[in-house]
């Protein structure tokens, strides 16, 4: 399978198996009698016929083990008490989310066919739904809020970046998936949906209505600033998808003949996205032919990613990163530094150094897992770790919501400043 051009840089369940059970009706049933398995007198010859007949079951084939699930499913139909009943497909789609959860990889996860189709909208780069208008993801065993668009309705209800779900519409989240979460959330405009939070920062659960309303959310967005002494091109990058190399383009070029001296790339709350795509935004500041990533995999060669020199001019660039910037941001945000001499401002980033790929079944559903990890410049890899600021900034919440001041760009712009000729 050649999975090297869908890449991705972007979360309990039931390993299928022989139980004890099995294996000592196996070995009522096929082994007592059988004349090759010496079980009278000589112990040690007996555990090596056991040995032997075990490994066999070992290697049971695929059908041999889906046998199973179907063996549960008719003791379920015959005796489970229900006042409704669901579908062999519906029990099916549970056990195939389990089986993949088994690995215990929050970025390893099965999608059916309703997840695929939403999750391959998200790789688009840009965003057009109806919902609250929050970035939900998921860190350590909690699902939490990533990052909030602004004015938008979670924006509006008060929710905060590190706030961690407990319940929606009074129902406990333990157990799902950040899909799960998302698909609960959403819902058509003007309705509402109920949630129950705990505070990061005050430290304590609350509830809130929030009111769903339509998001449009672009994935490149970008600014000029002018100034007596400098003109400063800013582009914020939400996330990395398939469309996000041309706008990008589009705003970096708009912005050059707008005299743009030096660029500020805004990676916050960025969670990632498409290698390549990291690694086309990178060609726009670093010379031709410098590594902007190294790939491992297990079951495919080594790769290396080459920038393709597409910068007009070695315009000077800062970049803003936090602890929201993952995976394929980090890949951007630490090749600039290391070969664009780019000044990384904003605090430690999130710390995703694996790579993934998507791999679609016949039936439109998919799976998405983890296929190698992804390397600096300098052969580092910043998994549960991440890229430490250049100069670390703290962002002020409450300036930015009182006086719509944003600390951490202030400080962007005066780096840039100094570091225009």
């Amino acid at each position: 399978m050649n999975f090297g051009k869908s890449l991705l840089l972007l979360s309990l369940g039931i390993i299928i198996g022989v139980s004890g059970t099995g294996i000592t009706n196996y070995v009522a049933n096929n082994i007592l009698g059988d004349p090759t398995i010496p079980y009278i007198g000589d112990k040690s010859k007996l555990q090596s016929g056991l040995d032997t007949k075990l490994n066999i079951l070992d290697k049971l084939s695929c059908a041999e083990r889906y046998q199973k699930f179907e063996d549960i499913y008719k003791i379920l139909w015959e005796n489970y008490y229900s006042v409704s009943w669901v579908s062999f497909d519906q029990l099916m789609e549970g056990g195939l989310h389990g089986f993949v959860g088994g690995l215990k990889d929050s970025h390893t996860v099965y999608f059916d066919k309703q997840e695929n189709d939403e999750f391959n909208k998200d790789l688009k780069g840009s965003y057009d739904f109806e919902g609250i208008g929050a970035v939900i993801g998921q860190s350590s065993d909690q699902i939490i809020v990533m990052d909030i668009i602004k004015d938008s309705p979670s924006y509006k209800a008060g929710l905060k970046p590190l706030d961690a779900f407990l319940q929606i519409n009074g129902e406990s989240i333990e157990g799902k998936s950040v899909t799960d979460v998302v698909n609960l959330i959403r819902g058509p405009k003007g309705t509402n949906v109920e949630l129950t939070l705990f505070s990061s920062k005050d430290k304590k659960v609350f509830k809130v209505s929030v009111m769903r309303d339509k998001i449009v959310i672009p994935g490149v967005t970008s600014k000029i600033f002018t100034g007596a002494q400098s003109t400063i091109g800013y582009i914020s990058i939400a996330t990395m998808g398939a469309e996000t190399t041309k706008d990008f383009g589009l705003k970096y070029n708009e912005l050059v003949e707008q005299g743009a001296k030096g660029f500020i790339i805004d990676l916050r709350g960025n969670g990632g996205g498409l290698l390549p795509v990291a690694n086309d935004i990178a060609s726009y500041f670093i010379p031709k032919d410098k590594i902007v990533t190294v790939t491992r995999y297990k079951s495919l060669p080594e790769e290396i990613y080459y920038s393709k020199g597409l910068a007009k001019t070695n315009y000077p660039v800062v970049v803003l990163i936090d602890g929201l910037s993952a995976s394929a941001s980090e890949i951007l945000a630490y090749a600039l530094k290391y070969q664009a001499s780019a000044k990384l401002i904003g605090t430690t980033s999130f710390g995703k150094g694996t790579i993934q790929t998507l791999y679609t079944l016949p039936d439109n559903s998919s799976i998405k897992f983890t296929i190698g990890k992804w390397f600096t410049p300098d052969d580092l890899n910043v998994d549960k770790t991440g890229i430490k600021p250049d100069q670390e900034v703290l962002f002020d919440r409450t300036g930015f919501d009182d006086k719509a001041i944003d600390n951490q760009l202030e400080a962007a712009k005066v780096s840039i400043r100094s570091l225009i000729q």
